[in-house]
């Protein structure tokens, strides 16, 4: 297992909780001299601990729906052929931007700008696995967000997970996140710049300048709009399995019509507490949940509590539908891009 010092964990969970913060003045967020900081980001980065990402509002570039599907496989599926036809479905289908699998189950995340549009998006994708033989008779299973009535609690936001893996005291002023936001207005460089930095997250501003013919004074403008607005964010994700962690689970709930999101905030407290929770999804009546567990006793132990919470308060209607995903799986596959599904929503036709 990976050996961190107290420092290590603490600026490695800074460069997690604030990607936007520069080494000065990360160093006076989490009081550690900034020559410090800049050695152990130094050697965090040699060691290929995290990924930094730059994640679009979705709502706010012009999506109206998210959608969440899980699936089982065929037994007979290799590995090879599940990454192949992975890897053809994540080129072909902008919308799908993550996806996680194993050798038997599969979940992935897209958004559209409408149902139509994702609902052809899913027949065809749906056609090409059918086709190959690829999955299982039982059907897939499609739970639908529309982002004007649905809150993102959590949307791979990992630094709760290392605060509590690293057993940090630190007083961070966690802020509950919602989607419901306006559809932002983009001239058509602030759409090139914008992709460009949601398909290349490590370009400085000046090889922004470069690749989309303007000057560096007008794209650090529109970078700071787009993150100062909160059209962008930028995210690092940590590489959970040199951690130590073992188990990423899926967690797919229908509630009872009679609580309502505004009558199941203790619940979602009780849940958010628990750390281990890198996203949550929620609507009136269902919700999408995705945790990160060190091991299985922990894995049981929370969701016991949860359930049994839950239970008792009758939010939940039915039992969640669970799948879990062995992290150190030499089989699983994981992948997260929005690029392609910026380019389309945005209606660039150019690459870069």
């Amino acid at each position: 297992m990976l050996r961190l010092t107290k420092k290590e964990k603490l600026v490695f969970y800074g460069l997690i909780r604030w990607p936007e913060l520069n080494d000065i003045e990360l160093s006076m967020k989490i009081n550690v001299s900034r020559s410090t900081i800049t050695t152990i980001r130094r050697k965090l980065d040699e060691r290929k601990l995290y990924s930094t990402l730059n994640i679009p509002d979705l709502a706010k570039i012009g999506c109206d729906l998210l959608l969440v599907s899980y699936s089982n496989f065929v037994p007979s599926v290799s590995y090879r052929i599940r990454k192949e036809y992975s890897d053809i479905l994540m080129k072909t289908y902008p919308e799908l931007f993550f996806e996680i699998s194993t050798n038997k189950r599969r979940v992935y995340f897209s958004a559209g700008r409408n149902f139509t549009e994702i609902k052809r998006s899913i027949d065809n994708s749906g056609e090409i696995h059918v086709r190959q033989e690829l999955v299982s008779e039982r059907r897939n299973t499609y739970v639908y967000f529309p982002l004007n009535l649905t809150e993102l609690f959590r949307f791979f936001d990992y630094a709760p997970l290392l605060k509590h893996h690293f057993h940090l005291e630190i007083d961070d002023g966690y802020e509950r996140k919602t989607t419901r936001a306006e559809m932002a207005r983009f001239t058509e460089n602030e759409k090139l710049v914008f992709y460009t930095m949601v398909k290349y997250p490590g370009l400085t501003g000046g090889q922004i300048a470069r690749r989309v013919s303007m000057s560096r004074q007008t794209v650090n403008a529109m970078k700071n709009r787009f993150l100062s607005d909160g059209l962008l964010r930028t995210v690092r994700i940590p590489d959970i399995r040199k951690l130590g962690f073992e188990l990423m689970v899926f967690s797919h709930m229908h509630f009872n019509p009679k609580k309502p999101i505004d009558k199941r905030h203790r619940g979602i407290e009780l849940m958010l507490s628990k750390r281990s929770q890198i996203l949550k999804i929620s609507g009136n009546s269902e919700a999408i949940v995705l945790s990160v567990f060190e091991n299985y006793t922990e894995y049981l132990e929370t969701y016991d509590e949860l359930l049994d919470f839950y239970e008792r308060n009758r939010f939940l209607l039915g039992n969640p539908v669970i799948r879990i995903f062995p992290i150190k799986s030499k089989r699983l596959l994981m992948d997260m891009r929005y690029a392609p599904l910026v380019k389309k929503v945005l209606g660039i036709e150019r690459d870069i």
